[in-house]
Parts: structure tokens; C-alpha cells; sequence
């Protein structure tokens, strides 16, 4: 190994390492390879955050098994064991961008979820992962015209709204 090379590994932790590498083999505009797929499936259990969140990315961008994926990926979002497995799952669906009925139709619950920060990111999570663009409307309309929104749920709705084409 060339020794430049060992000092720049040596100033990241192993964990951000890790890291870094899920997420580019995550994120990777021709899909995550195929051999990354234990990993992702191992990351989603992870008490890590961001380990999970490139576990649960790298699950929703791989082609095959989408649908046995997404419902990974749900479950793993309904058994979270606090507020900010919630988001944090929730910040990668919304970061992976998939569009999907099942996604769309199971992230709406967290609309109510009792942590504010999940309700807003339940937010992004409806708008990115929605078909329709009248139905994401529809739904993230509920949100502003809700009385029990916060302030900035209703602006990020808004902001949502927005950018929804009608």
C-alpha cells in the first residue's frame, strides 16, 4: 500500500470508512452491485445510524427484489426502537428517491408519528416517494390544513406543495 494512502485511512475512523464506502456503493447512479447486497441487508439492524441509513439506500436502489426490499426496509422503520432510527430511516427513503406505491402508501403513518422531526420528514419522505403527483398534493395538503401541524410542518408542506406540479 502505498504509504500516502495509509496516512489519509488512518485520519478517518474505520467506522466512517464504512461508512463512506456503503454510501458510494449505495448511491451508485448504476445501482449498488450486487455483491453489496449482505451488507446492506446486515447495515439495516445496525445500531450505527449511519450504517442503517446506507443499509436501508442501498436496499430501495437495488434493481431486483424491489418489492421484498421496500418491505424490508418498512419493516425495519415500524421496529425502530426510538425517534431517531425513525429519521433517520426516513431520511434515507426519502435520499434514495425510489418511487413506489408501497413506500408511499406506508410512510404516511409517520404524518403522525409522536416526534416532531419524524412528521416532517414523513413529509419529505410522501413527497419523494409518491407516483401521483395529485395524490402526494392531496396528502401533503392534509398536513397543511391540519390542526395539530406545527409551524414549520405546514411551511414544509408548503414548500412541498410548491414544488409538486399540478
Amino acid at each position: 500500500m502505498d504509504p500516502d494512502r495509509g496516512k489519509l485511512l488512518s485520519l478517518f475512523p474505520p467506522e466512517q470508512t464504512r461508512n463512506n464506502s456503503l454510501f458510494v456503493l449505495a448511491m451508485n447512479p448504476a445501482g449498488p452491485p450486487p455483491g453489496a447486497h449482505d451488507v446492506f441487508v446486515s447495515s439495516l439492524q445496525s445500531p450505527n445510524l449511519r450504517t442503517q441509513e446506507c443499509g436501508v439506500a442501498g436496499r430501495l436502489k437495488e434493481g431486483m427484489n424491489q418489492e421484498v426490499n421496500q418491505n424490508l426496509v418498512l419493516q425495519a422503520l415500524d421496529n425502530a426502537p426510538d425517534a431517531k432510527h425513525r429519521l433517520n430511516t426516513l431520511y434515507a427513503i426519502t435520499g434514495a428517491r425510489v418511487r413506489s406505491d408501497t413506500l408511499f402508501e406506508r410512510v404516511q403513518k409517520y404524518l403522525l408519528d409522536p416526534n416532531e422531526d419524524v412528521q416532517t420528514e414523513a413529509i419529505n419522505a410522501v413527497a419523494t416517494t409518491g407516483k401521483d403527483h395529485a395524490t402526494v398534493a392531496s396528502v401533503i395538503q392534509r398536513v397543511v390544513d391540519s390542526p395539530t401541524a406545527t409551524k414549520e410542518q405546514k411551511l414544509r408542506a408548503r414548500m412541498v406543495l410548491g414544488a409538486t406540479p399540478q
